[in-house]
């Protein structure tokens, strides 16, 4: 299962997740970058000199995933694009989405 939380939503807070059955296979760096795409609010293939109206910082954990090649070869996209990764040691303390998955 992956999660994105969106705290600070004009709307109000908002989770969006998704989960995989075993006929999907694992959640890879494609997977991922799926999901980031999703939340992001991104096409599939970004257009040269797309960018986002407003900005999207993503807060991820040490998932492997996240440190995958692939991602990080996307990474310089993404970023032009608006969307940005924050990655910190864990801690739970600045990842509001883990009371929710409590």
């Amino acid at each position: 299962m992956v999660g994105a939380f969106f705290p600070f939503n004009p709307a109000g807070p908002n989770l969006v997740f998704e989960s995989r059955s075993s006929g999907e296979g694992k959640y890879d760096a494609g997977a991922h970058l799926r999901f980031v795409h999703k939340v992001a609010e991104l096409p599939s293939v970004l257009p040269e000199g797309y960018r986002r109206e407003r900005p999207c910082v993503i807060a991820l954990d040490n998932y492997s995933v996240h440190h995958s090649q692939l991602v990080k070869d996307k990474i310089p996209a993404l970023e032009a694009a608006g969307v940005r990764f924050f990655l910190p040691p864990y801690s739970l303390e600045m990842n509001a989405i883990e009371p929710l998955w409590r």
